[in-house]
């Protein structure tokens, strides 16, 4: 439970590393929270394709979270059942 728990941690932290992708990527190596925000300009704000975006963006880290707390309930039972 603990290796699950500290990898859920792990891959939201990498995930929402927003600033060192904007930084010390070049245009081709772009993250989706970095060409989620080239949608706020001067101009306006597309809030639909932002809102597009959000949804694809959340659905990996949603997924993986699912996976290993189902990893962290299953050793959380067995070492609490003796036998």
């Amino acid at each position: 439970p603990g290796l699950a728990a500290a990898a859920i941690f792990t891959f939201r932290i990498a995930w929402n590393e927003f600033i060192l992708a904007l930084v010390l990527t070049d245009r081709a190596k772009r993250t989706l929270p970095v060409a989620a925000s080239l949608y706020i300009t001067d101009i306006g704000v597309d809030w639909g394709k932002i809102m597009a975006l959000g949804s694809l963006i959340a659905i990996p880290p949603l997924v993986f979270t699912f996976v290993a707390a189902r990893q962290i309930i299953t050793g959380l039972t067995a070492g609490a059942v003796k036998g």
